[in-house]
């Protein structure tokens, strides 16, 4: 509640999708929602070159307005929105948009068109659709193994894990599965460095691919070994312990994909 005698402070402009990521098939029609406290607005639509390629003035209703550009050439925009009230002009706000022609790849596994995500850390899966329809038709991702064998020789696999991976088979997006990091079982939790650890970390990756099947057609061991994730004691002699953990695995994975074929 606003105290007795005091300005109540304007709320902020909140911009809202109409679509995910405010992505829009070609020729379909670009909505753009905001939620402002003003009477009108003026916007100015610019491409990728920051050349205006339309402009337009909307009135507000009960707070919200949705800005309807005419533009339909496929490509990147931005957006400047500049509030209009009895007091004069508002701050300029900004969003962006895009207008995509949908791809399918004739060859997805061979595609070199791919791209990071990071569903294991929680990203929203509202993004896989969206890779697909530009041509996206792989994903580089993980699971981490800490997180996979919370119990020493079992192997469980969560929801979130479960859910990323049928969105990007309900999508086609074929994913690459990086092996990481440590586990607290095997060695350091930074990562393996003896026979054990390694052995370890060999059985990890055969749970991948006995979870997921034929689902996953590339497997990466490891992620930046020479940069900031490994076990410590690895900084001595990258190269061996590296060339060690890489040769088990590869044992591991083989054997397992050999079972599946």
């Amino acid at each position: 509640m606003a105290q007795p005698g005091r300005a109540q402070a304007p709320r902020a402009p909140t911009r809202e999708s109409a679509k995910p990521g405010n992505i829009f098939d070609l020729n379909e029609r670009v909505q753009l929602p905001l939620k402002i406290q003003a009477d009108s607005v003026d916007w100015q639509v610019s491409d990728f070159w920051r050349k205006p390629v339309e402009s337009g003035h909307r009135a507000v209703a009960h707070g919200a307005v949705t800005i309807q550009p005419e533009t339909t050439a496929v490509g990147y925009y931005l957006i400047r929105v500049t509030p209009e009230s009895a007091g004069g002009a508002g701050k300029d706000i900004y969003t962006s948009f895009a207008i995509v022609r949908p791809h399918v790849s004739p060859d997805p596994l061979n595609s070199p068109f791919g791209a990071m995500t990071h569903f294991a850390q929680g990203m929203s899966l509202d993004v896989a659709p969206l890779l697909k329809k530009i041509g996206i038709c792989s994903n580089r991702d993980e699971h981490y193994w800490a997180n996979i064998e919370q119990t020493k020789g079992a192997y469980q696999f969560s929801e979130m894990d479960n859910a990323y991976m049928k969105e990007c088979q309900r999508d086609g997006i074929n994913p690459l599965i990086a092996l990481t990091f440590g586990n607290k079982f095997y060695d350091d939790l930074a990562g393996p460095s003896t026979q054990a650890g390694y052995e370890g970390y060999g059985n990890y990756a055969r749970a991948v691919l006995k979870q997921y099947g034929s689902q996953i057609h590339w497997l990466e061991v490891w992620n930046e070994y020479n940069g900031s994730w490994q076990p410590p004691i690895a900084r001595t002699d990258y190269p061996k312990y590296y060339t060690e953990m890489l040769k088990v695995a590869y044992t591991r994975i083989k054997a397992a994909c050999e079972r599946r074929l």
